[in-house]
């Protein structure tokens, strides 16, 4: 096919870039015929002013499409970046952009300038600007006779004139002549006045710097004036060249030495060592390239220079194919490296992917497109293209949203709760879009995507959470999941326990000492379920079949015979079952007669006649307060009598007064509590 080209709105200053977009229906899935995939753009093709330019674009599809776009009579307005889309019913597929540039020249830029160097010193004059595609061929002149490159005089890359080792005789008026091998004009410094560069070489400027200089046979030490540079080169390019430019006295002494990671390179050398030139670099071709320059027969130091040799490549690239379900995220890789550092833009279906206009696409730091809770649309071709100012590299890939019925990979299970506890109903899925979830005991729903009733909630997961739990709730719980392509539903029974709860917990007790006592634990459960009771006393369990003193009956309640002191304190009653546990304490104490007052004394009182003080020592109460204490007298042996009756429990003393003298008088005293009155302590001495 051919279609004529037609004028394209102009870029400012130079170039316009047009699109031609070509629409093809096939019947297989797009794939523009690309270079080489890891090779940026060759250089723009320069064509001559009103001359033919034609631009191919062939589909790989069966059979093979091709189109030509034909721009009959060129003009600088088609100069520019052209492309190819080429579309059908699964996507679109934006070609590498062809760069067409019209060859011209235009006019020297700058103005007539000065330049000073030290003798001994390299002269770097850059070529005066001059407008052109491609670049200029320039030859230099001084003072109207030729410059011819030589072991001093040095012409780079792009076009800059270095003199080695300046001496007096080279100042001058330097200018050049352009001329452009694709239109076949000349810009001559006689017809355009190409501006002047009038070199002065200065001495006074080294006799400045002390007496260490030297004149000018002395040695200069190596400086390189023009280091190499890192460098692009595209997969297919014939050759590439790097260059090295360095100074120093005496020039015939000076060597220059190349290096690619570290090893010396003989080969490509050319321009007095100074130029590198690699032919038809390949990946193994990368590295760096280091120059070293260095004053044979002298102790000055040496000098070196180092840039990279790019191959600029994809480091990560999709597959051709990937599926993925909606509402998913999907990760395109797309990783390109390059110097300058490529910047990575992705299209789908031939247009720009714009993050701002859809957040859902956004490009990770890497460059490679994340794509949120796809949706249909997004299916179709994405491209990501790496671009730099060598050129660009594209790769592609198709990305197939697909919908999926759903499938409960984890359903409920027959679950049981005890009343007022929570429980959660399981109910895990798979499909695309994502399932909805509606949760329905009988036909009434309980929760989904836009009902939910008290105590349920319908989790992320789309599992069921109850809480907290009535007995009312035990039924057959149904969780159905559903999609644009169908339904899937499962069902599980809930078994809700009433809790077990200790109703009559056992109470705080005392008994008399040798008397029995019982401790109730009265419980409400559910029928279904058997309860388990376990005594506990200070946190240890009590065993009934070691201790015949203890009974447990069936309904919980603790017997305890013969109690003495031992048997004090708390008891706990535990109860255990599936339907939930419970537990109650209670504190026992048994009482017993209290024990005989200690060290009972006699003293005559000094205070008053007839009178004795009597001391104890307070006894033990039998657990429970002491009442009194009662005082009896034995006067001359006779029968004991009661002589103090309601003695204040708290004392330890007591005065004895109306005594007879002559009379001998024995005393003995018991506490009082309300089991009884204890044993009387030991008679004091007469």
């Amino acid at each position: 096919m051919e279609q004529r080209g037609q004028r394209a709105r102009p870029w400012p200053n130079r170039s316009t870039a047009s699109h031609c977009v070509f629409f093809s229906f096939l019947d297989c899935r797009p794939r523009v015929e690309q270079p080489e995939q890891h090779a940026f753009q060759r250089a723009p093709r320069a064509h001559r002013l009103l001359a033919t330019a034609q631009i191919e674009c062939v589909a790989q599809c069966h059979p093979v499409v091709g189109w030509r776009y034909l721009i009959p009579s060129l003009d600088r307005t088609h100069a520019g970046s052209y492309r190819c889309i080429v579309r059908n019913r699964v996507g679109a597929l934006l070609q590498r952009s062809t760069e067409v540039q019209v060859a011209f020249m235009g006019s020297f830029e700058e103005a007539e300038r000065s330049q000073s160097v030290s003798q001994g010193e390299g002269a770097v004059i850059p070529a005066p600007l001059i407008r052109s595609f491609p670049q200029p061929q320039v030859t230099w002149f001084r003072d109207g006779r030729k410059i011819p490159p030589s072991s001093r005089i040095a012409i780079t890359l792009d076009n800059t004139l270095v003199i080695l080792s300046t001496v007096a005789p080279d100042a001058g008026r330097y200018y050049v002549q352009a001329v452009n091998d694709k239109n076949g004009r000349t810009r001559p410094a006689s017809q355009s006045r190409s501006p002047w560069t009038c070199l002065v070489i200065s001495a006074e400027e080294r006799r400045r710097n002390g007496p260490d200089v030297g004149g000018p046979a002395d040695p200069i030490a190596p400086t390189i004036i023009v280091p190499p540079r890192d460098t692009s080169v595209v997969s297919g390019t014939s050759e590439v060249t790097m260059e090295c430019v360095a100074n120093a006295r005496p020039l015939i002494k000076l060597s220059i030495t190349w290096r690619k990671d570290g090893a010396v390179v003989s080969s490509g050398l050319s321009d007095f060592n100074r130029r590198l030139t690699v032919i038809s670099p390949l990946v193994a071709d990368a590295g760096y390239y280091e120059c070293e320059a260095v004053l044979r027969s002298s102790s000055v130091p040496s000098v070196s220079a180092g840039a990279y040799l790019h191959s600029p490549q994809f480091m990560k690239e999709p597959e051709r194919h990937i599926t993925a379900e909606m509402e998913k995220v999907v990760d395109i890789p797309c990783q390109a490296r390059g110097v300058p550092l490529p910047e990575m833009v992705w299209y789908k279906d031939g247009v720009p992917i714009s993050p701002v206009k859809t957040p859902r696409y956004r490009v990770l730091a890497g460059g490679s497109l994340q794509v949120n809770g796809l949706l249909p649309d997004d299916t179709g071709m994405f491209q990501c293209f790496a671009r730099n100012l060598a050129g660009e590299v594209q790769t592609n890939t198709y990305l197939a949203v697909t919908s999926i019925a759903p499938n409960i990979t984890a359903g409920p299970s027959d679950s049981t709760v005890i009343d007022g506890m929570s429980v959660i109903l399981h109910c895990e899925t798979s499909g695309a879009p994502r399932p909805a979830i509606t949760w329905q005991k009988g036909e009434r729903i309980l929760a989904s995507g836009s009902v939910q009733l008290p105590r349920f909630t319908l989790l992320e997961s789309g599992s069921l959470l109850i809480s907290p739990s009535h007995i009312s709730d035990a039924g057959t719980y149904t969780c159905m999941a559903s999609n644009s392509r169908g339904i899937d539903e499962a069902a599980a029974d809930l078994v809700v326990w009433a809790r077990t709860r200790i109703t009559s917990p056992p109470q705080d007790q005392s008994v008399i000492k040798g008397t029995k006592a019982s401790m109730t634990c009265g419980v409400t459960h559910d029928p279904r379920v058997t309860v388990r009771y376990v005594w506990e006393k200070e946190g240890s369990v009590l065993n009934a079949q070691a201790v015949p003193r203890i009974r447990m009956e069936l309904d919980g309640t603790l017997h305890i015979s013969q109690t003495w002191s031992g048997d004090i304190g708390t008891y706990t009653c535990r109860v255990t079952s599936v339907g939930g546990n419970d537990s109650r304490s209670a504190h026992l104490r048994v009482r017993q007669l209290p024990h005989a007052p200690e060290n009972p004394g006699a003293v005559l009182s000094s205070s008053e006649k007839r009178a004795i003080n009597l001391t104890w020592t307070k006894p033990f109460d039998g657990n429970t307060p002491l009442f009194r204490y009662i005082l009896e007298v034995s006067e001359n042996n006779a029968p004991w009598t009661v002589i103090l009756a309601n003695i204040d429990p708290d004392s330890s003393s007591v005065t004895v007064s109306g005594l007879i003298p002559a009379r001998s008088y024995q005393f003995r005293l018991c506490a009082v509590n309300d089991v009884g009155k204890g044993q009387f302590s030991r008679e004091t001495e007469r």
